[in-house]
């Protein structure tokens, strides 16, 4: 079977004993890439090959990476590294502690079955890039008659996968109510309240340069809120908020009650570039309008909602996303 998007069909065709393919794409649920700065590292294959690269160039699989200079090009392999074997990897060692591992090709056992991952590119069509498509061909022919691969999937790792498919999600998108505070008002005055009237608040998008604009001139406190309907099928599960990264500490409100936030006025925690998250399961309306309040501080350069923001009723630690959404 060729896909470019698992489903729990798949997983469970998997676990019989089937052979799968997966293609990574844009697709919801396809194994979920990240981008990489190609010059903080180096690609990295089997020095003595058992499998797919006795038949294929190892200069091919390189020529058929999705990059130049970076790009949403890697599976990110901290979870996975001791489940997998990698055909081909990105090995990124610049200005880290230790070594972290990227793959762009592997093959692994899952349950009874066999699952090759391919980020490379093979997606134009045979004639715009006759290379990936035959690269296809034979990673078929590996898969069915190829040796098993020595490293096999932990039984937590697929649970997380079903999780991930069986999960639902709600986009946090479009423009917020935005507000300064630097006299630091807002909780005197009800700025969290469900029944706050924002009205003359500005229109503001997390991660636009609007926003890189307003913060770069001012350090301080500012509020952002949004008004959104949660799914009445949501109520009786674990429903959480993601937030892919606040400039620089964060407190959440929902409708009025202080949900949770993340970092510290000293400095020594900050959730810039780090995914946190909050349980929402006993503060929301499901079936109804929730009001969201997000009172940010950041003390240098740029803030705000810089990150992505979704809730899911699935997993919501980076390790175990192993999906796009």
């Amino acid at each position: 079977m060729v896909t470019d998007a698992s489903t729990p069909g798949i997983v469970d065709y998997l676990k019989e004993g089937g052979r799968v393919l997966h293609l990574v794409s844009e697709t919801r649920g396809a194994f979920q890439t990240e981008g990489t700065w190609f010059l903080r590292g180096t690609v990295w294959a089997p020095p003595n090959p058992s499998n797919i690269l006795e038949r294929v160039p190892g200069q091919l699989l390189q020529d058929l990476q999705l990059f130049e200079l970076g790009g949403e090009a890697v599976l990110r392999g901290e979870t996975l590294w001791d489940q997998v074997e990698p055909l081909l990897m990105f090995v990124e060692t610049h200005d880290l502690r230790r070594v972290r591992p990227n793959f762009l090709l592997f093959a692994c056992n899952v349950g009874r079955g066999k699952l090759v991952v391919s980020c490379l590119r093979h997606q134009e069509g045979r004639e715009e890039n006759y290379a990936g498509f035959w690269l296809a061909r034979e990673l078929l022919h590996f898969l069915w008659l190829g040796p098993p691969p020595v490293f096999s999937w932990k039984e937590e790792t697929i649970a997380a996968l079903r999780s991930s498919l069986y999960a639902d999600i709600l986009k946090v998108e479009g423009p917020w109510r935005f507000r300064k505070d630097p006299e630091k008002v807002g909780l005197k005055e009800g700025w969290e309240r469900e029944a706050f009237d924002d009205d003359t608040w500005n229109s503001l998008s997390g991660g636009s340069r609007e926003e890189s604009e307003i913060w770069y001139g001012y350090d301080g406190w500012g509020w952002y809120r949004k008004t959104l309907k949660v799914p009445r099928s949501w109520k009786g599960q674990r429903v959480h908020i993601i937030f892919e990264s606040v400039d620089d500490l964060y407190e959440l409100y929902v409708n009025g009650e202080k949900a949770g936030g993340y970092g510290s006025l000293d400095r020594s925690e900050s959730s810039y570039q780090q995914r946190t998250w909050v349980d929402l399961s006993e503060k929301l309306h499901f079936g109804r309008d929730n009001v969201l309040a997000v009172r940010v501080y950041d003390w240098v350069g740029a803030g705000g909602l810089n990150g992505k923001v979704w809730m899911t009723t699935g997993p919501v630690e980076k390790k175990w996303d192993l999906l796009r959404r």
